[in-house]
């Protein structure tokens, strides 16, 4: 077992490293100092802006995201076209346990806990909230694993600005906090660049 205090002399290190760097500077850090990694997406606004980073870098870093067809009809159209858009495979996994009050194991399909145990760190799109400051890694005891949040500083404004500066899909519902512009506009693009793919989550209007 690692020892603690290295742990965390370490961690203090690379925080501070981390901090000093952009959001894609933080990817190729991280891909530098672990063997095996994986980005657990949400397919939120800030995991499609993760993984459009990830299509920056000269990463090997794998995505895992839960299969949520049976909640979300629009969640096989997102990942289709985000593999397609960036050359990357998505693993679909099965919740450990039900989400939302629904049974989310699929057969034939890995868990949570079996992913990370092929791993020795993994990645959030979220935030790590353990003081004032932002921490972009910390130790995860429960699984024995480096966890990194590359866009803890990263603010859900400068988010959307960089979605639509870049034409990267997302599910339109979660742009509805903003204008009617910025709702269509990944719409419009996704539809456009992969008219073959013809993703539900993308047919319906912003208007309607």
């Amino acid at each position: 077992m690692p020892n603690p205090n290295s742990i965390a002399i370490n961690i203090k290190t690379l925080n501070t490293l981390l901090k000093a760097q952009t959001p894609l500077e933080r990817i190729n850090t991280i891909v530098e100092v672990t063997e095996d990694a994986v980005f657990v997406s949400q397919l939120d606004l800030a995991g499609q802006y993760l993984t459009w980073l990830f299509s920056l870098a000269d990463t090997d870093i794998k995505i895992a995201t839960l299969k949520n067809s049976l909640l979300f009809p629009e969640f096989a159209s997102l990942v289709d076209i985000t593999q397609s858009l960036y050359a990357v495979e998505i693993e679909q996994m099965s919740a450990d346990r039900p989400v939302s009050g629904v049974k989310t194991e699929v057969k034939g399909l890995r868990s949570l806990q079996s992913i990370l145990s092929d791993v020795d760190a993994y990645l959030v799109a979220g935030s790590i909230e353990q003081s004032d400051e932002h921490m972009f890694v910390e130790w995860d005891s429960d699984h024995e694993l480096l966890r990194f949040a590359p866009l803890a500083d990263v603010s859900l404004a400068s988010i959307v600005a960089e979605i639509l500066a870049h034409e990267i899909p997302v599910d339109p519902a979660l742009m509805a906090a903003f204008s009617k512009e910025q709702t269509e506009a990944p719409m419009r693009i996704s539809a456009e660049v992969l008219k073959s793919v013809q993703p539900a989550v993308f047919s319906t209007s912003a208007s309607s």
